[in-house]
């Protein structure tokens, strides 16, 4: 009878497809970890080990850089806070501005251009070329804090699922 030689087959499949599944996850994200921090308000998920940089400028504003990368990717996060007395006026044209900037100062083109939504504050997302690999630009000012992110590819294109995983992870913390 086909229903008694199956009986165990939808839990059996169950737990098979849950071993594979998790196996599978924690090998793309095992070497992931949480970055946060309290003065910059934010946390993110990126590949471990990163180096991180703090310089103040002379304005006051502190500066922190982040950087790693992974078998297909270089990651460069720059989160800067800004002094109280700089007064951050029309801050998603700001954004504009520092996506428009970065884009000239790459030499890259300008592949796409669109907003980027972090809950009710809106940046600026890019995608750039340059020579033969992706560019992948985001920025959002969040308070006196603007949060830049670079991702590049290391061959030709930029792997969405990779870099959409640092994107979605990062959370502004009030």
């Amino acid at each position: 009878m086909i229903t008694s030689q199956f009986k165990y087959f939808p839990a059996g499949f169950f737990i098979i497809c849950t071993i594979v599944l998790g196996f599978s996850f924690r090998m793309t994200s095992a070497d992931w970890q949480t970055f946060s921090s309290e003065e910059y308000a934010c946390s993110v998920e990126l590949p471990a080990p990163w180096q991180v940089d703090t310089t103040t400028e002379a304005n006051g504003s502190k500066r922190l850089r982040l950087e790693t990368e992974s078998e297909k990717h270089s990651y460069l996060l720059t989160f800067t806070k800004y002094p109280m007395s700089t007064r951050l006026f029309m801050r998603e044209r700001l954004a504009e501005s520092t996506r428009n900037s970065l884009v000239t100062a790459l030499g890259g083109e300008l592949q796409s251009a669109d907003d980027w939504k972090i809950g009710e504050y809106v940046g600026k997302r890019g995608l750039l070329k340059d020579g033969d690999r992706e560019i992948e630009y985001r920025v959002v000012i969040i308070g006196q804090i603007q949060y830049q992110f670079l991702v590049f590819s290391k061959e030709e294109k930029l792997t969405n699922r990779e870099s959409k995983q640092v994107f979605n992870s990062f959370l502004p913390i009030s």
